[in-house]
């Protein structure tokens, strides 16, 4: 079976928030218009203007808000999507951890690290590119991160490659506490 890698790259520094609510607010705005002509119609009704809104506007002022809510929703992390949240995950390790280069006159990130991830039901896959950039020392050390950001077990780390570190990841993990010894003062 062909396994996809999706890619995780920050082009942008990320709003996380701003995203969302940009697309709810779109979403709004057509049933907002819609309301406003009809209010406008009645007011044109009681100085005896006939001015009707047609019905159909507000069919779709409703698809519009549907429409743009499931892209809200899709972009949030909340999101529907596995993918779609693993990849915020990622780009928000890309982006607090400083692994992008970023140009100071225009504020504009001109290079990132690059993670490509591939999700089974098993493991996640996780191809590291540093772009040859300064962190590239830095690939042991992200073990943890990966670890504690995404809630899984690092099974292995393969450095075989020039151009990219390969993490695999496990949500089953053999690091389990032993709660049945009592402790002993």
């Amino acid at each position: 079976m062909f396994n996809k890698y999706h890619k995780a790259k920050l082009k942008t520094k990320q709003q996380r928030w701003f995203t969302p609510i940009k697309y709810l607010i779109l979403s709004i705005l057509p049933l907002t218009i819609d309301f406003a002509l009809k209010s406008i119609s009645k007011s044109f009704k009681e100085i005896n203007i006939n001015f009707e809104v047609p019905s159909f506007l507000f069919e779709l002022a409703l698809l519009w808000f549907l429409l743009f809510f499931m892209i809200a929703w899709y972009l949030s992390p909340f999101t529907f999507s596995k993918v779609q949240r693993i990849r915020s995950i990622l780009k928000r390790i890309i982006e607090e951890n400083h692994f992008y280069y970023k140009n100071d006159e225009t504020n504009k990130i001109h290079s990132s690290m690059i993670i490509k991830f591939n999700c089974d039901q098993e493991c996640l896959i996780l191809k590291v590119y540093p772009e040859g950039a300064k962190y590239s020392s830095k690939m042991s050390e992200l073990t943890p991160v990966f670890q504690t950001a995404l809630n899984m077990t690092v099974i292995s780390v393969q450095e075989d490659f020039a151009n990219h570190t390969t993490y695999i990841l496990s949500k089953e993990t053999d690091n389990y506490i032993d709660s049945t010894n009592t402790w002993t003062v």
